[in-house]
């Protein structure tokens, strides 16, 4: 509802409300901001510069339901108006914000992967999984550890993680696989680690012998 003037309704200017909006967010005055910034949106339509700063002050008073639509719908609005970097921009303080929702780390990953940076792809993928800790976020670290594997199908660091997680997972046949495939492909200093992994999940005298000789023979 429009503020009231000396004889009625203050008139509605997008530059009065973003000033207002700013301000109280620079004063540390997240729900005063969300009232501007709604207004903005209520006059004007969708704007997704509007969105993104509504999402960020809505997920700073813990309305977290109401910000991950908004994170969506501005990021939406830059990749539609051709703006990859700023639906980029969008989704990674988005994840920064409400780091416990997978998308928006997939969304980041996506946006590496487009161009062309594998590796930083990768490393968020990995890294997001610090957001997902204990048994009930198990799910989720294993469908971001599975991604790093559509990207780089025997990435070490990845595929000794996943490993982990699968066979607390119960899908031991599956970690197995992974560890036998990684150790394939590598040797020296790695192919140590691989073994010792595969030890310390399955402790067997098999595995004890496999990674005693990669310690002394590095294959």
């Amino acid at each position: 509802m429009d503020g009231m003037g000396l004889f009625g309704p203050k008139p509605y200017r997008r530059r009065d409300s973003l000033t207002t909006a700013t301000e109280a967010q620079r004063r540390g005055k997240p729900k005063k901001a969300i009232a501007a910034y709604q207004r903005i949106l209520d006059h004007d339509g969708e704007d997704p510069m509007i969105l993104h700063k509504l999402a960020v002050c809505l997920a700073q008073v813990r309305r977290v339901d109401e910000a991950r639509p908004k994170f969506l719908a501005a990021a939406a609005g830059y990749e539609a108006g051709g703006f990859a970097d700023k639906a980029l921009a969008v989704y990674t303080a988005a994840a920064h914000h409400i780091p416990g929702e997978v998308e928006f780390w997939e969304r980041i990953a996506q946006g590496h992967l487009l161009r062309e940076r594998r590796a930083d792809a990768i490393r968020v993928l990995i890294d997001a999984t610090k957001n997902f800790v204990g048994r009930a976020r198990r799910g989720e670290r294993i469908q971001l550890l599975e991604h790093v594997r559509t990207i780089d199908t025997w990435h070490v660091e990845g595929g000794l993680a996943l490993a982990r997680d699968l066979v607390a997972d119960g899908q031991s046949d599956e970690a197995r696989t992974l560890l036998d495939g990684l150790a394939e492909r590598n040797e020296g200093a790695t192919l140590k680690k691989v073994r010792w992994a595969a030890f310390a999940l399955q402790p067997s005298f098999g595995s004890a012998w496999r990674w005693l000789r990669a310690a002394v023979l590095g294959r």
